[in-house]
């Protein structure tokens, strides 16, 4: 089982008994034994962690101890298996048997350390703040007045590995499902790369470099994307980078909020002939505020038909920016997070019936991992009822696609315009179209 954190869970003071919300504990393969810790708002584990005692559903599970902090619904978790097949007492003659190699790795760590390249665990198994500091000429960080490592003395590598919490932001290299090279509605906003959305008259166009957008016909066009469970950063202090490559004309970043996106943050602005990276960093409203919607936005300002041109974007916690010049994303791990907002069907695809009633037909069709949430159809048109060897089906039309279940395929039910009379039967795609499970 990998670290399994889908979902939310609620908790009880002094209860045993975890209920979660959009979790999956059975289908995610936790089992008795696994580890449960209640994660920060930078996704990192904390302590106290709870035992396992049994899973009763996707939903339910029960814990060895009883929950020792406050009550409350909404909390980020982490699964953990620890599952380990040898004993203690495996253990113990593992190390009987390995005592002559232990001896001879600790006297060359002493050796090293008295020429001060690092330092030993003292008594106890702990480091000895003398010798830390003795030793920090060698390479090995001081210790503060508190026991701790300041920041500024860890690798850069270390400092900067804050967690990029937008999607797609590689724009060198965005996943792109929908495949066109350029985006471009006069009338309403339209989807363009996975996961960012286009305001009518903002042209969105993929070059070698990154991502043009071009503000057409009047001031204040968007390119935005929508932050998915926007809880877990309100009321806290985030930092919005963009590497840009130039502007024609003024652009602002910021961020909008509220029940219909009526409200927005400060921000920042970049004027025509900026090129670098430029970054603000805000505290958001609480989440009462933003009415659980979030989206980061990119906008034209008063200039008309002008352009801006990103390599890459990234939204972090915190007030530093660790945006680099050129950062390059894992496109596999880029595409995987898409995928579960939007998952393509190609023309010439066919599902087979397996359940068939009057007006109606049910059909699995198999998906490469779980979407967000139940998926609708981009566009029902795109299929159409035939028979198993592939004819059409004359006088009955598809009137609606509903999603029953979801697990490793979609189990959905295709309604007829009347009775199909058909005995079995497939769903055949005449045209590409879309899953669609975005926010």
């Amino acid at each position: 089982m990998p670290i399994v954190n889908r979902g939310l869970i609620a908790a009880t003071a002094s209860s045993k008994i975890i209920v979660g919300t959009d979790t999956r504990f059975l289908d995610d393969n936790v089992q008795a034994g696994a580890l449960l810790s209640f994660t920060d708002a930078q996704g990192r584990i904390t302590t106290p962690l709870y035992v396992v005692e049994s899973v009763e559903d996707n939903t339910h599970l029960t814990l060895v101890q009883a929950y020792a902090g406050t009550t409350g619904t909404g909390k980020s978790y982490a699964l953990l298996d620890v599952a380990y097949e040898k004993t203690s007492a495996d253990v113990f003659n593992l190390l009987a048997t390995k005592t002559d190699q232990i001896e001879e790795v600790l006297d060359k760590a002493n050796g090293a350390a008295a020429q001060g390249n690092f330092a030993v665990l003292g008594a106890g198994g702990k480091l000895s703040t003398n010798i830390l500091n003795t030793n920090a000429a060698g390479g090995v960080p001081k210790l503060n007045s508190f026991g701790k490592v300041d920041v500024e003395q860890l690798p850069l590598a270390v400092q900067n590995s804050n967690a990029n919490l937008l999607d797609n932001w590689d724009f060198k290299n965005p996943v792109n499902q929908r495949k066109q090279s350029t985006y471009l509605n006069t009338s309403a906003s339209i989807s363009t790369i996975d996961r960012w959305i286009a305001g009518a008259n903002m042209r969105v166009e993929l070059i070698s470099s990154g991502i043009r957008l071009t503000a057409l016909t009047s001031n204040f066009r968007r390119f935005f994307q929508r932050i998915e469970r926007p809880e877990r950063m309100t009321a806290q202090t985030v930092t919005v980078s963009l590497d840009v490559i130039g502007a024609t004309g003024g652009f602002s970043v910021y961020f909008i909020y509220g029940s219909s996106f009526e409200k927005n943050s400060s921000g920042m602005t970049i004027d025509a002939g900026f090129s670098g990276i430029k970054s603000f960093t805000v505290t958001l409203p609480g989440y009462s505020d933003t009415a659980g919607n979030l989206a980061l936005m990119i906008s034209s300002r008063t200039d008309v038909d002008v352009s801006i041109t990103i390599r890459t974007a990234m939204l972090e916690m915190g007030s530093v920016s660790t945006l680099k010049p050129n950062a390059v994303s894992h496109y596999g791990e880029q595409e995987s997070l898409c995928k579960r907002f939007l998952i393509p069907l190609s023309k010439d695809q066919r599902f087979r019936a397996v359940g068939v009633f009057p007006s109606a037909l049910q059909f699995t069709i198999p998906i490469p991992q779980t979407l967000r949430v139940m998926p609708s159809v981009e566009n029902i048109a795109a299929f159409a009822l035939k028979t198993l060897a592939a004819s059409e089906v004359p006088g009955v039309a598809i009137t609606n696609i509903e999603m029953l279940r979801m697990d490793t395929a979609l189990l959905v039910r295709v309604t007829t315009s009347a009775p199909h009379g058909l005995t079995d039967a497939l769903l055949y795609l005449n045209e590409a179209t879309f899953l669609n499970a975005e926010m």
